[in-house]
C-alpha cells in the first residue's frame, strides 16, 4: 500500500525477496501484459497466483478495502481486482521461494545447469524462453 501511496508512476512491479531467480524476460511479459502499467497483472503456476505482480495506483482503493476487511491473501487481491495473469510453466524455477537451505541448493543447482546450457549455446534454458 505504502509504495502505491508514495509513487509517481503509473503503476509499481511487485518482487519478492525470496524469489532470486526471476527473469527479465518474465519481467517483460508481466509489463507488456499489464499495458505498461495500465491493468493489474499477476504471475501464476500451477493455479497459484502471487508474485511478481504489476499494479496499476488505480488500484490502491482496492488494496485498501482489502487490508480494511483483513484479506491479506494476493490471490484474494487478484481476484478483487479482476487481475490478469501471466502463466509460468510448471518445469520453470522462475518463482522458486528460497527460504530453506535445501530450496537454496535447488536454486543454486538450477543456476549451474542454466549456466552450462548458455556455456553450449542453449540460452532458452536462462532467458525465459
Amino acid at each position: 500500500m505504502t509504495a502505491l501511496l508514495t509513487t509517481r508512476a503509473q503503476a509499481v512491479l511487485f518482487l519478492a525477496c525470496d524469489m532470486p531467480l526471476v527473469s527479465t524476460p518474465l519481467l517483460t511479459r508481466l509489463l507488456k501484459a499489464s499495458r505498461r502499467g495500465a491493468s493489474p497483472v499477476f504471475t501464476v503456476q500451477q493455479k497459484r497466483i502471487g508474485f511478481p505482480l504489476v499494479l496499476p495506483r488505480a488500484g490502491l482503493t482496492c488494496v485498501d478495502a482489502q487490508i480494511a476487511r483483513r484479506k491479506f491473501s494476493v490471490q484474494g487481491l487478484a481476484e478483487a481486482l479482476k487481475a490478469k495473469t501471466v502463466r509460468v510453466a510448471s518445469n520453470r524455477k522462475e518463482l522458486l521461494n528460497v527460504n530453506t537451505p535445501g530450496e537454496k541448493m535447488e536454486a543454486e543447482a538450477w543456476l549451474q545447469s542454466a549456466r552450462r546450457q548458455v556455456r553450449k549455446g542453449r540460452a532458452k534454458a536462462f532467458n525465459g524462453n
